[in-house]
């Protein structure tokens, strides 16, 4: 695993797309995948001790920004679940520290330090696992992740999610995230972008906790039964998306190295993971009676493969 440079480390370069922050992308008929987790699976995930921070820090992606966003996201978890004491944030040796710094944090008097971030090339699945758990939340970026219909067609060489836990499914490892993917594509995200369109000029990068819990009323008052907080989580085969984005990497130098360009959709950011080396995870967000109920839920649905989505049984369409 290749560690960037110390430049590089600060801030990755942001690459965008030419999508429309108000694009609304149809449900094609009769699909029956989703890219927001099931029911089962979301009153599993609601149960976890980070549950609420994560909730209440997730937000969308503005249009080709899912490094950026991803990295908020980790910056300000990271920060809610040091104010919780689920993760301890070390000062840097010449920032200060010591026990006044600790009493300022612990009566709020004072900041957690600040994130000490590192890019690191190509990682393998073992080390997303072992990353996670060690240091909470990483901002994972994979090449060919998204499928066409979920974004994949205009973000078609890499996107980043936020990693938040693992979990294992008969041998195979599975990430729990947050994605911002503004074109995720599937019947919720039609009340998503109407509701930015009406209050927030079509910036779903400006949705809050808040304005999730009003789109939830809408539905409510609709008779649909979905829940908001389904969208804030994605399932991810880790095994299969860090294989293919290897081989789809791969392939792209393979091809530009043989013919000096490529007919490819240019992979743009590196396979990475962005590990905040200075965080220790205190109290994990997935303790192992609830790792065994996501097993038990996804083992149960083997038509939910497909990368950052899950199948819904028909109860909970």
């Amino acid at each position: 695993m290749h560690t960037l440079s110390k430049s590089a480390q600060l801030r990755p370069p942001v690459f965008r797309s030419n999508a429309s922050a108000s694009q609304t992308l149809q449900a094609r008929a009769g699909q029956q995948t989703r890219h927001y987790v099931s029911w089962s699976v979301l009153m599993v995930l609601q149960r976890g001790p980070w549950a609420a921070a994560l909730v209440r820090n997730f937000q969308f992606q503005r249009p080709g920004d899912c490094v950026t966003n991803s990295e908020v996201m980790q910056h300000n978890v990271l920060q809610a679940l040091s104010r919780q004491r689920q993760v301890e944030i070390a000062a840097g040796k010449d920032k200060g520290g010591g026990l006044l710094q600790q009493l300022q944090q612990v009566f709020g008097v004072a900041q957690a330090p600040e994130l000490e971030r590192e890019y690191r090339h190509d990682p393998t699945v073992n080390d997303v696992v072992e990353l996670v758990e060690q240091h909470g939340p990483c901002v994972l970026s994979l090449a060919r992740i998204l499928p066409a219909d979920q974004g994949g067609t205009q973000y078609a060489g890499h996107h980043a999610v936020l990693v938040i836990g693992t979990f294992k499914v008969e041998g195979r490892n599975w990430a729990v995230a947050l994605d911002g993917n503004d074109l995720q594509n599937h019947p919720f995200m039609e009340r998503v972008h109407a509701y930015a369109d009406k209050y927030h000029h079509g910036a779903l990068e400006a949705l809050t906790e808040g304005d999730l819990s009003a789109i939830q009323m809408e539905m409510k008052q609709a008779g649909e039964s979905w829940d908001s907080i389904q969208l804030v989580y994605s399932l991810i085969d880790l095994d299969k998306a860090v294989v293919e984005a290897d081989k789809a990497s791969r392939a792209y130098e393979a091809d530009l190295s043989a013919n000096g360009s490529s007919d490819l959709p240019p992979i743009t950011f590196p396979n990475s993971i962005c590990v905040t080396t200075n965080a220790t995870v205190k109290a994990g967000p997935l303790p192992e009676p609830m790792k065994h109920e996501l097993a038990c839920i996804v083992g149960s649905q083997p038509d939910s493969l497909s990368r950052l989505k899950v199948r819904a049984a028909p109860e909970e369409l």
